[in-house]
């Protein structure tokens, strides 16, 4: 711990810098916070994002065709 070299290291590992678990709840978090600015209650908004997703989908099969 006290070698100049990886001193730096240690201070991020007991930071858990490099915890996978904890990396990986941060970078799901975000869509997670996104997808809970969209849940409003408003049904008219639900019903925009159905049609939305709708003519995307209809979009997408007309142009693979």
């Amino acid at each position: 711990r006290d070698l100049p070299v990886i001193r730096g290291f240690y201070g991020d590992a007991e930071s858990k810098a490099f915890d996978v678990y904890r990396l990986a709840g941060q970078l799901g978090s975000l869509p997670i916070t996104v997808l809970k600015k969209l849940h409003t209650g408003v049904l008219e908004m639900y019903v925009t994002w159905v049609v939305a997703g709708m003519a995307a989908i209809i979009a997408l099969l007309f142009l693979l065709r």
